[in-house]
Order: structure tokens, then C-alpha cells, then sequence
């Protein structure tokens, strides 16, 4: 069955908005730092609106869904400044896995 170009992009709208996890895509100058898993701590120093936040954030959320019984910190100038950015982001990225229908 081929899929006419509309009907693939309306599928993937349907999944990215399921799932954001699953379409997220590094950006270049920033995709060694979040495939590489190796390192307990990580610095990025970059210009500034290049992603840092939200691809750090991505990469916390994929370590957690991957271990659920981890545990993670993130360090900002302030904490209300952590809450509001990197928040909003978890929730985007793990919104998913934290308002699941439980069923008893």
C-alpha cells in the first residue's frame, strides 16, 4: 500500500503529537552530544538559541524512559528559570509516559 504524500504527513503529525520523543532530531551541531551516552556529567557551551536546553532536556527524558528508576538534576541560574524552560520541555517529551490511562 503507497501512501500519497498528505496522508504520510498527516500520520506523522498524528505520532508526533503522541509521541514527541519519537520525531525529535538532533540538530548537527548538537547530535555527537546527544548520541553520546558515555559521560555521568555533561557541560555544552554554545551560542546562545542554538538548543542546548531543549536537546540536554531530550536527552534526560530518553535516559529516563530507557531507566525508570533513575534519577537526574538539572543546574540553571535560578530555579524558577529551570521549572519554566526545561518544565516545559519534559513535559513535551515525556507528557506521553506520564498521562497514561492505569487501568485496575
Amino acid at each position: 500500500m503507497k501512501l500519497s504524500a498528505a496522508v504520510a504527513a498527516s500520520r506523522l503529525a498524528e505520532v508526533a503529537s503522541v509521541h514527541p520523543m519519537l520525531t525529535f532530531r538532533p540538530s548537527p551541531a548538537l547530535a555527537d552530544f546527544v548520541d553520546n551516552d558515555d559521560d555521568r556529567l555533561v557541560l555544552v557551551r554554545a551560542a546562545n538559541r542554538v538548543g542546548k536546553t531543549r536537546h540536554g532536556t531530550y536527552k534526560a527524558a530518553r535516559f529516563a524512559v530507557e531507566h525508570p528508576e533513575s534519577r537526574g538534576r538539572f543546574v540553571g541560574p535560578t530555579r524558577r528559570q529551570v521549572q519554566d524552560v526545561v518544565g516545559r520541555y519534559l513535559s513535551e517529551f515525556l507528557g506521553p509516559h506520564l498521562h497514561q490511562d492505569r487501568k485496575s
